[in-house]
């Protein structure tokens, strides 16, 4: 534990000896103290994050068993090809090239994260202020003036030719996902 910090499960603790910074008073529950005053309380979060495992845990549960398998039919594919999830939620993709395992790579992560990419897309181009508002502004201003974007459009053309079409076929995949989900 980070010097400073206290975990204390009831006001008791206080009372045998544990420290709390600048005088301050037990409290009642669970909480964290830091020598900056600042206090969580973990008793009122301990019910959320149980529901939250819950339901991460039944997301991927199925009354068939060990895998969900939905078929499904997908353009850009050149042979067969399937995802299977198991218990936890997790992809296994399976198919005959690696063209079409990262185009299902591609679909995959934009069904579980497109949130995530585009936010990571609009970060590394400095557009973030455009999803988030202007209280980013000043990293959006920051990162144009480092130009990854410019750099990474640039270095495409220093892969080589597999890899190009490695990038392109998960990109067609991730396509393919919004597409097929426009909403």
């Amino acid at each position: 534990m980070a010097p400073g910090v206290i975990l204390r499960s009831s006001p008791d603790e206080h009372a045998r000896g544990a420290v709390l910074s600048s005088g301050q008073a037990p409290e009642q529950g669970l909480s964290v103290m830091s020598n900056g005053g600042y206090t969580m309380k973990l008793a009122a979060l301990l019910p959320a994050c149980a529901l939250l495992v819950a339901g991460a845990a039944h997301a991927g549960h199925h009354a068939s068993g060990k895998w969900k398998h939905d078929a499904i039919s997908l353009p850009g594919l050149e042979g067969p090809a399937r995802i299977l999830r198991d218990v936890d939620g997790m992809p296994h993709i399976y198919a005959h090239s690696e063209r079409d395992a990262l185009f299902l790579q591609g679909w995959v992560t934009a069904q579980d994260r497109l949130f995530q990419i585009d936010v990571l897309r609009r970060t590394a181009s400095g557009t973030l202020a455009e999803l988030v508002g202007p209280g980013v502004i000043g990293n959006d201003v920051q990162l144009r003036t480092l130009g990854l974007r410019r750099a990474a459009e640039r270095s495409l053309a220093a892969y080589s030719k597999p890899m190009r079409e490695g990038l392109e076929a998960y990109a067609e995949g991730v396509n393919a996902w919004v597409a097929r989900n426009p909403s």
